[in-house]
């Protein structure tokens, strides 16, 4: 799972310490503390809302172990601003629940093929091999799925 939320917790990181090297370091540290404690969480909202908690922790413990770095903020602000992204990162855009409840809305068999062919690694080709069908027949399946999730959409906004 953390594969699914790992370039929102990327981007998160990067914000606070902007290096590259040490985002990347504190990705690795993330993503071990996840799955050394954490393997039972099966929930992805609770475990994408996790992975932003440990790598608040994460940047918390890389800010304390380079105290000694020049350029830095004290470690209070490093704190404030570690929270307030975590609680930025983690509120929902009214498009992304608009976006959720239009899934809700779809049969069982479009939602499930919507969510195999966008949340999963494997490719296109992949998804309609084991859906039995072509690439072209999947794509166009998928084309007319993805027309009811933007209507579904569009009259949720208008109807602001």
């Amino acid at each position: 799972m953390f594969g699914e939320c790992r370039t929102q917790i990327r981007t998160f990181v990067q914000m606070i310490v902007r290096d590259y090297d040490a985002t990347e370091e504190i990705l690795q540290e993330t993503a071990l503390t996840l799955w050394k404690k954490y393997p039972h969480i099966t929930d992805r909202e609770a475990f994408r809302r996790l992975a932003f908690t440990v790598a608040r922790f994460q940047i918390l413990a890389w800010r304390r172990n380079r105290a000694a770095d020049k350029l830095f903020f004290d470690e209070n602000v490093m704190e404030l601003l570690a929270n307030e992204s975590v609680n930025v990162w983690q509120q929902k855009s009214p498009p992304q629940e608009y976006l959720e409840e239009a899934l809700q809305c779809l049969k069982e068999g479009e939602r499930k093929l919507i969510l195999e062919a966008y949340s999963s690694r494997l490719k296109l080709r992949e998804v309609a091999e084991q859906q039995g069908k072509t690439p072209m027949a999947l794509y166009k399946k998928l084309q007319k799925i993805r027309g009811k999730l933007v209507a579904f959409i569009q009259k949720r906004i208008q109807g602001e």
